[in-house]
């Protein structure tokens, strides 16, 4: 994160927003992280690049209070309704949970086969008493805390399998080892279809992602309004005067996000992927002549190789 770090800030700097090097702009940055262990290292990664010293910069930003913008919880859409959101991913998939291993039967396939480390249907050494992903019951019910519906399903479990395999692969680890020595950079993309249609269903289902995104999107919505009015706004995250809000959450925020505002993006061949250091940039701009204000929102696409230099 502290290399994507110093990519973000050449290229806000190259906008103006910021100064190219120095401990100046830190008192104008504020850093919001949600409460778990690796956004807390997150955030204050970030707040390492703020300066040309890194670390010695980093106090400036305020890393602020950690479940006030980023869990629907205390959100503005009042007491979410769980029989509602079962019922709007139910009918998504026709009713019918057991039906999404068939949809996605060649993917979870490919996963089975990595998982066994031989063919389907071949006979594999100390594999006959492992259980089938086919073999996960599925179930779909309310959910409690901070999951509006518990979705169970082969997919879904796959989903978290795929993702750990990208976390090997992101992490720098030998191709040799990712997943066994059996999934190259082609064999994850095909894998990660099955993170992408998961999360597509639990996550960017309409009145799911506008709950759980509602909580963010007001703040967000307030920041702004601070920006342009350069008066204090209550709600606002930030600071009159401030030039960059930065929220670390997980990927599940960019997916209600995504789903809430309708939002679809395509990025080196993946459907609305949100991998490891992703960002959703919501940007102010004002048009030099008639000072009309607008808010531009795009997906930071930025790439890096194995040996981990940001690249744009």
């Amino acid at each position: 994160m502290t290399l994507f770090g110093v990519y973000d800030r050449e290229l806000l700097a190259a906008e103006g927003l910021l100064k190219p090097a120095g401990c100046e702009d830190a008192a104008h940055i504020r850093i919001v992280a949600d409460s778990d262990q690796r956004t807390r290292e997150t955030g204050q990664g970030a707040g390492r690049w703020i300066g040309a010293g890194m670390r010695d910069c980093s106090e400036g930003a305020s890393r602020g209070n950690p479940r006030s913008a980023l869990s629907f919880i205390g959100g503005r859409d009042g007491k979410p309704d769980r029989l509602l959101a079962t019922a709007a991913v139910s009918g998504r998939i026709g009713a019918n949970p057991q039906g999404l291993a068939e949809a996605y039967r060649p993917q979870l396939e490919a996963l089975e086969e990595v998982l066994r480390g031989c063919k389907l249907g071949a006979e594999c050494a100390g594999t006959t008493a492992a259980q089938s992903l086919f073999e996960i019951p599925s179930s779909i019910a309310p959910g409690q805390g901070d999951h509006l519906v518990e979705l169970r399903t082969p997919l879904s479990t796959a989903s978290t399998m795929a993702e750990n395999l990208l976390l090997e692969y992101t992490e720098g680890m030998d191709s040799a080892n990712v997943g066994w020595g059996r999934v190259d950079l082609h064999k994850l993309r095909e894998l990660l279809e099955l993170h992408t249609a998961n999360e597509d269903i639990a996550q960017r289902t309409d009145y799911v992602a506008r709950v759980q995104s509602s909580n963010l999107l007001a703040h967000a919505l307030l920041s702004i309004q601070q920006a342009v009015t350069a008066r204090p706004v209550t709600g606002a995250l930030t600071q009159p005067g401030d030039r960059l809000l930065i929220l670390v959450g997980h990927d599940t925020n960019l997916a209600n996000v995504g789903g809430a505002l309708g939002l679809a993006w395509l990025i080196d061949g993946r459907r609305d992927d949100t991998p490891p250091g992703g960002a959703l940039a919501f940007e102010l701009w004002k048009r030099r002549g008639t000072g009309e204000l607008s808010v531009k929102l795009s997906i930071w696409r930025r790439r890096s190789s194995r040996c981990a230099t940001p690249r744009p």
